[in-house]
């Protein structure tokens, strides 16, 4: 608008992603599936298609106390690592195309604020552990995440595990986050843009 672009010309649609984000799931049945124990608190760790930042060090912490869902992604060193340790109420996985099934089993991500992460973890209203933020665009949704209360920070693995303990004793503020993570959210941005293509199409 600043540019001199009318108003009635700009839509806020969100980033499209894959609407099975944003539907249902029976989290039970799933957990069935992904061979998993679904009323276990489950933390969801994934760092992007190339699994970088302290993935191992950090499953190794939290699996005293909590169900750790591992994606490597390309990181196959990584991988063969972590599944060689066998660490108890840890569940390795590599490069996956079911991301939406792994986020509704689970009550927190620990991830980078990519936008396309983001995006569908709000959709799902899964709390974020943001860890390891890229300058730039990371760095600035993590700053908008910290503020909209649907994000908290981990400066290092020890640090992150500190945060997961409090939010494990505190269930309210998880309930909270998700809240304003579904709130915050434009689940049907897909659609939204095709609908105006085919509009404007016409």
């Amino acid at each position: 608008m600043d540019l001199g672009v009318g108003e009635e010309k700009i839509r806020v649609f969100g980033i499209p992603f894959d609407p099975d984000f944003a539907k249902g799931h029976d989290r039970a049945l799933l957990a069935d599936k992904l061979g998993i124990d679904g009323k276990k608190f489950t933390v969801l760790l994934i760092t992007g298609s190339f699994g970088s930042g302290p993935l191992e060090e950090i499953a190794k912490r939290l699996c005293g106390f909590a169900q750790v869902l591992v994606v490597c992604a390309k990181n196959n060193s990584l991988f063969r690592r972590l599944t060689r340790r066998n660490l108890e109420n840890v569940k390795v996985f590599g490069f996956v195309n079911n991301a939406e099934e792994l986020m509704a089993v689970s009550d927190i991500i620990i991830t980078k604020p990519g936008g396309i992460t983001t995006a569908e973890a709000l959709a799902r209203g899964l709390p974020m552990l943001i860890v390891n933020p890229l300058p730039g665009q990371e760095a600035m949704n993590t700053k908008f995440l910290l503020n909209e209360g649907v994000a908290v920070r981990g400066q290092n693995p020890a640090d992150v595990v500190v945060v997961l303990e409090e939010l494990l004793y505190n269930k309210n503020k998880l309930k909270i986050m998700s809240d304003k993570a579904k709130s915050l959210s434009k689940p049907d941005s897909a659609g939204s843009i095709a609908r105006l293509m085919l509009e404007i199409a016409k």
